[in-house]
């Protein structure tokens, strides 16, 4: 049996300017991707399949 998670749209990096939270809420995307990576490793899935919007902007992937 194949084991899987499937989330999508992460945003990494995704800032609401018009926030008064703004840096809790961009330090929450990526404490939510934290806790993904966790229960795939707690739950031992075979993969993680993440379509949709990884990065909240083109400025993390012309990084990578």
């Amino acid at each position: 049996m194949i084991k899987f998670i499937h989330t999508a749209d992460i945003h990494l990096g995704k800032t609401y300017r018009t926030s008064a939270d703004d840096a809790e809420r961009y330090e929450n995307f990526f404490g939510m991707l934290g806790g993904i990576v966790g229960d795939a490793v707690a739950e031992q899935v075979d993969f993680v399949l993440t379509p949709g919007e990884t990065f909240g902007t083109t400025k993390q992937i012309n990084q990578m």
